[in-house]
């Protein structure tokens, strides 16, 4: 009969800390374990647990009924029916742990202080999906980063990255493909978040008299702004042109500064549009906030509709 990990870590109680590895599929034996072997993320959650688990053992100040605590946690996991309570559960001791691990010393009172700087829930996209990826694995094209299988794949990692707020690849923006993902990252985030907007002002207005007028403008008014858009940072990028020289040695590259063209006017593609994109829902938000404060009244649509139908600037 396979003996759980944790039940293993429990019957360690010479002093030696047990390695909380993830326990082997192959051999689960209870319902719970063969539940989060069939679920990628409750089996990321269990991984993750073992981490924090051992970190919180191996800390500077460990608690000395984390066994015990374990135990209580095994009993609470077992009583589990379905994977949004094993995902609750999972989340709310990894954070316990992590916050054990980390703990600032109260030097007076012997204890963690309540306050470590550590949030009472793991990382979460916009949406509400858990970011189940450290901020290494985030660093796609780096070691220790997740692989993808192209380019689109780790833009929406990335972007989940960012909304989670755990690695903005931004931060090595040093070369060509990682200036592009810092750009397409962002500005699929802005798309997120424009889409999700766009469908908080249909459901304000539902109801409304001109609830089928408004719809068809707004989607109008997106078509027009991206037609837009495209035009505009294609004639930015067309003004910023790379030069790119090989040194003798042909290792490495020049960049020589673009032509000297108006302020304002010269700007790379993928980074135009990133800005264009953040700029698009931040007037999609001011226009939100306006119609809740109005409580939707008459004028407020109509001054909407007037910003749908002129577009927005660039």
């Amino acid at each position: 009969m396979h003996v759980s990990k944790w039940l293993l870590i429990a019957f360690s109680l010479s002093g030696a800390i047990a390695q909380a590895a993830s326990f082997d599929c192959a051999r689960a034996a209870t319902s719970i374990e063969k539940q989060i072997c069939a679920d990628p993320i409750l089996s990321k959650l269990d991984d993750m647990l073992a981490v924090a688990y051992r970190e919180a053992a191996q800390s500077a100040n460990p608690k000395p009924d984390l066994l015990q605590r374990q135990r209580q946690w095994l009993r609470k996991r077992a009583a589990c029916k379905s994977s949004t309570c094993l995902e609750t559960v999972y989340e709310s001791r990894i954070v316990e742990l992590g916050a054990q691990a980390n703990c600032l010393q109260d030097l007076v009172r012997g204890e963690c202080a309540p306050n470590s700087g550590l949030g009472s829930r793991l990382p979460r996209t916009v949406d509400g999906r858990l970011m189940l990826l450290t901020r290494r694995e985030c660093r796609i094209g780096f070691d220790g980063g997740v692989e993808t299988k192209s380019q689109a794949e780790a833009i929406q990692i990335h972007a989940d990255c960012i909304e989670a707020e755990v690695y903005d690849p931004c931060d090595d923006a040093g070369g060509r493909w990682g200036q592009a993902q810092c750009a397409y990252a962002h500005l699929e985030v802005s798309k997120r978040t424009i889409k999700r907007l766009e469908a908080d002002i249909r459901n304000l207005l539902r109801g409304q008299a001109k609830e089928t007028e408004i719809s068809r403008v707004l989607e109008l008014s997106g078509k027009n702004w991206q037609v837009r858009t495209d035009g505009v940072c294609a004639e930015r990028d067309r003004r910023w042109p790379p030069v790119e020289v090989a040194n003798p040695d042909g290792d490495t590259w020049v960049v020589n500064e673009p032509p000297e063209v108006p302020e304002g006017e010269a700007e790379p593609w993928g980074y135009c549009l990133k800005r264009s994109a953040a700029e698009r829902a931040d007037e999609l938000q001011t226009w939100l906030t306006r119609l809740q404060a109005s409580k939707v009244s008459p004028a407020s649509i109509q001054a909407f509709m007037g910003f749908l139908s002129a577009g927005s600037t660039n």
